[in-house]
């Protein structure tokens, strides 16, 4: 279990009531936080709620800084996929679709994945959330002084559209040349780790959906 959240923000989580860390026989959980603790500063969360509630452009300029952050823990999490493909994995963050969200596009990308299959699979979140997380986190987002009482940005800031998925996979070629580039320039993989990646996620047969309709 690789959980991308800060010290911090845990914390706060713990407090709000809104969950912890949860352990059990069996599951190792890996700390692999994107976010200092230090990133948490007052200016800087300011300066990521107000990209997190304008719109697509905004969005873009903050999961481009998740990236800039991201590759000593998206690191682990891409050598499992290389290293360990039978043992099970799961990577979470507080909402699962941004810090989350990314390094599962990485992936997808990189086998190859069609960028609107992308963007809708990323989109799917907004309905996977329950109704109550969502009110309780405008609640705890309205309450800061960043949004300053701005609730359509905070309902933008926990939103997941499918436009914002789409600008972030462009950045991505645009700013690191791809997902295997990013991977190898970035996260320090070499190339036999990322094919291994390809390798152990992509299944060489048929879709499903064309057996059945050959065998009928």
């Amino acid at each position: 279990m690789y959980d991308l959240r800060s010290k911090i923000e845990i914390q706060a989580a713990e407090v709000a009531g809104r969950g912890s860390v949860v352990e059990w026989d069996g599951c190792s959980r890996v700390f692999v936080p994107v976010f200092a603790d230090q990133d948490y500063s007052p200016e800087k969360l300011a300066l990521r709620y107000k990209d997190y509630s304008g719109g697509t452009e905004g969005f873009t300029r903050a999961y481009k800084t998740i990236l800039d952050h991201a590759p000593p823990s998206y690191k682990p999490i891409l050598l499992h996929l290389a290293n360990e493909p039978s043992k099970p994995m799961a990577i979470h963050c507080t909402a699962g679709k941004d810090r989350t969200g990314v390094i599962c596009a990485l992936v997808l990308s990189l086998c190859g994945v069609d960028d609107e299959i992308v963007a809708q699979e990323y989109a799917l979140t907004d309905l996977g959330l329950s109704t109550k997380w969502k009110t309780s986190v405008i609640e705890h987002l309205m309450a800061n002084p960043a949004l300053k009482g701005d609730k359509e940005g905070a309902w933008n800031m926990i939103g997941a559209k499918a436009d914002n998925m789409r600008s972030c996979l462009k950045m991505i070629k645009k700013e690191f040349g791809g997902a295997e580039n990013y991977m190898i320039e970035k996260c320090g993989l070499t190339k036999e780790q990322v094919d291994r990646i390809r390798s152990n996620l992509i299944v060489e047969h048929p879709p499903i959906h064309t057996q059945v309709s050959h065998n009928l």
